[in-house]
Order: structure tokens, then C-alpha cells, then sequence
């Protein structure tokens, strides 16, 4: 296990600004996972932290040795990659004993530790097949037995289950979670997937434009996204510009459609007239009166998408959309009214740049 440090890292490629002022802390043992939309420089972090690309000023450090300029193999990092990069020609545990060949490990250990690496992953019984011969959860599994088999302190992930099916992705999701448990590595995932990363991390670093936006764990990072950007690229969010009309322990927001609403305080310094952005995610929505301070719209219903236990309810007041998720034992139609409530605790606002 190892404590990661980044040091306010740049990186550019021309002109395009892939890493900017990235400052993080990896506490060992954690599960830490970089999420970003495509192009946003996660993947450019990731190598910057294993050596394959060096930043153009920053420092990264592991428990407090700078290894900046320290080449990859010198790391002990274990790095799974997106497509698998598995050796064609060599069978599965060829491919595995790979990394323990090129460091001189003695013939009889390597035996021993590429057997606890397939029995790790659950593959005891295909060491002899070639990587044309398996699935693409199984391949997954070679790539990541080999990353754990050399014993790294630092375990690198690169959206390593994107290639595969939903169904094997949720598979393997839960199989990164218990071999990451199972041996307290300190592990550092990317992914442009939001469920997955509120479902497997202890700490999401959200990432655009090569900038880190949030730092925080799941709960946290969904339930008071610091900005626009992470309110709507984690979930789904309704938003409601407007300007500020009144301030005390509730924010007072006129919405461009003329109805006035109350949000809590946002932690930023406002003033009145202020433009701004309110949000509400979709499950904060209802159709009973609650009993805590509240908000009311009436809408039109536009759409109803059934989600199983849950309807996904597209609604208008005006020009502005609502999104908001119902249990779907409520019979709502195309055209009906509806009237949503939604706490003032639920109403985040934001400012119009973020």
C-alpha cells in the first residue's frame, strides 16, 4: 500500500490543456476513483501517476518521495488497461508470468504466485488457454491478475470495463471490490461511468477540461455537487435559472418563468439581483405535501417513461423542463396536471459560470 500525492500537475499536449493544477491526495488503502466525460485528461493523470507520461510542472509523490522523474518500472505499480493488452501468442499464464520473467523471479515462486493470482480472480482452471479462447470478462481477469501478480503497492485501473457487456460490468465491478478489499491496496480507477463510480469508490475526484471539480466521497459528491457541471454529470438534475430576490436563512430565486422559490444558502458569497441556477435531482420531487419548508410547481405532464418500480415523469411549466422520478403505481397521462413539492433542503443553486 502507498500514499499518493499530486502537486499542483500540469500537462499539455500543444494546446490542449490536459492536466491543469491537479492537486489530490490517495490515502493508502483507499479506493479512489478519477471520473470525467471523454477528453477531460483522466486517462493523462492516470499515466502521469504510473510514468508513462511525465507532467510538464508538478511533483508526484508516493508516501513523500518525490518519484517524478522516476521511470514506470521503478514504481511497483500494477496498471490494467482498457483494451486488455494481453500478449496474443501466449496463453494465460504466460501472459501473467510475464512482468515476474523480466524481474529474474526464481521459476518455482513464479509457479507459486501465478497460481494465487488465478485463484485470486477465479481462473484456476484456464492457465493453458490462449487469449482468443476467452471471454471478454475473462481476458479482463488475465489483464488484472497480471497487474496483481508482481505484488505492486499501487493498483492503476483505465476504464477497464468498458469494452464489456452490462451484465459483465456489473460482474466485474463487484469483483474489483472484493479483490481491492481482500488485499487493501491502494487503488486509483478511472472511468467516465457515473454509477459505477458512486457504487465502488471511497473518494470520486471529478474531472473536466483537465481540472479537478469535486473531491469527495459518493454520497457527498451526489447529494451537494459543488457546481453545474458535477450536478449534472453525476445523475440527472433539473435546472432553473434565475436571480436572487431575497436572502436570510433561505435564498428567495425568481425563475425565468415568474415563479418564485427558496433554496438553502449555497456555501459561495451571493447578493441580491445575483443570477443563478437552482437544481433538483429527480427523487426529490414529490406529490404529497411534505411537512418541512417546500417549493410547489404546477406542471403539464409531457412524457412518462415506465422504469420498473419507478416512472421517469418529462414535465413543463412553461418553456422549462422538469425531470423527476415517481413510483410507478401513480397513474399520471400526456397532457395531465401535476403538482410537484421539493424541500427547500433539496434546492441547490449554483452560480450561472459553473
Amino acid at each position: 500500500m502507498v500514499k499518493v500525492n499530486l502537486d499542483n500537475i500540469n500537462k499539455k499536449f500543444g494546446e490542449v490543456v490536459a492536466c491543469d493544477r491537479v492537486t489530490m491526495e490517495i490515502e493508502e488503502g483507499k479506493f479512489f476513483t478519477v471520473l470525467g466525460p471523454s477528453g477531460c485528461g483522466k486517462t493523462t493523470l492516470l499515466r502521469i501517476i504510473a510514468g508513462f507520461e511525465v507532467p510538464d510542472d508538478g511533483k508526484v509523490y508516493f508516501d513523500g518521495e518525490d518519484i517524478t522523474d522516476t521511470q514506470p518500472y521503478e514504481r511497483n505499480t500494477g496498471m490494467v488497461f482498457q483494451n486488455y493488452a494481453l500478449w496474443p501468442h501466449l496463453n494465460v499464464f504466460e501472459n501473467i508470468s510475464y512482468g515476474l520473467k523480466i524481474r529474474k523471479i526464481s521459476k518455482k515462486e513464479i509457479n507459486e504466485r501465478v497460481d494465487r493470482a488465478l485463484k485470486l480472480v477465479d481462473l484456476e482452471h484456464l492457465g493453458g488457454r490462449m487469449p482468443f479462447q476467452l471471454s471478454g470478462g475473462q481476458q479482463q481477469r488475465v489483464a488484472l491478475a497480471r497487474a496483481l501478480v508482481i505484488e505492486p503497492k499501487l493498483l492503476l485501473l483505465d476504464e477497464p470495463l468498458s469494452n464489456l457487456d452490462a451484465k459483465l460490468r456489473l460482474e466485474m465491478r463487484h469483483e474489483i471490490m472484493r479483490i481491492q478489499e481482500e488485499l487493501g491496496i491502494t487503488t486509483i480507477y478511472v472511468t467516465h461511468d457515473q454509477e459505477e463510480a458512486l457504487s465502488i469508490s471511497d473518494l470520486i475526484a471529478v474531472m473536466r477540461s483537465g481540472a479537478i471539480q469535486q473531491i469527495d466521497s459518493p454520497k457527498a459528491v451526489y447529494e451537494k455537487p459543488r457546481s453545474v457541471f458535477v450536478a449534472d454529470f453525476i445523475g440527472q438534475s433539473t435546472f432553473l435559472p434565475g436571480k436572487i430576490t431575497e436572502l436570510g436563512d433561505f435564498v428567495h430565486v425568481k425563475t425565468r418563468f415568474g415563479k418564485e422559490i427558496e433554496a438553502r444558502p449555497p456555501e459561495f458569497k451571493i447578493e441580491k439581483n445575483d443570477e443563478v441556477i437552482c437544481a433538483v435531482r429527480p427523487e426529490d420531487f414529490m406529490v404529497r405535501t411534505p411537512k418541512e419548508e417546500h417549493n410547489v410547481l404546477e406542471c403539464e405532464v409531457a412524457n412518462v417513461a415506465f422504469l420498473g418500480k419507478t416512472n421517469r415523469i418529462y414535465a413543463k411549466i412553461e418553456d422549462q423542463n422538469i425531470v423527476a422520478e415517481l413510483s410507478s403505481d401513480i397513474n399520471l397521462k400526456r397532457g395531465g396536471k401535476i403538482k410537484f413539492y421539493f424541500l427547500v433542503n433539496d434546492t441547490h443553486v449554483f452560480r450561472i459560470k459553473d
